[in-house]
């Protein structure tokens, strides 16, 4: 285990507002390595499928920082609106898995909507 596993605090869904969701686990490939992100950026685990970046903590630097890391380990290089428009692991593995694979529309269309 390493020191941003150790430093990872437990996250639950349980309590809080009316927008708490039950946690959902990520359901394949891509959420999953898209949830792996977001833990490593909140420093939170587990993420859900439904969890929110915003509902997270996340803003404008945090996202940064996330898209980053996405483009690092998945190779994908997504503009950070995404995050605006699509702000939880399941919406945001949708729309890459659309629009950023190789047999997707050029990336440009998700901007033109």
């Amino acid at each position: 285990m390493d020191s941003l596993e150790k430093s990872m605090k437990p996250y639950s869904t349980e309590g809080g507002d009316s927008e708490t969701q039950m946690h959902e686990q990520p359901v394949e490939e891509l959420e999953l390595a898209v949830a792996r992100v977001w833990e490593d950026i909140f420093g939170i685990a587990p993420i859900g499928r439904n969890d929110n970046f915003f509902g997270l903590g996340g803003d404008s630097v945090v996202g940064l920082e996330l898209m980053e890391l996405m483009a690092e380990r998945l190779g994908v290089r997504a503009p950070i609106v995404l995050l605006f428009q699509y702000p939880s692991v399941r919406e945001l593995s949708e729309i890459i898995r659309a629009e950023f694979t190789p047999a997707a529309q050029p990336a440009t269309s998700v901007l033109e909507r």
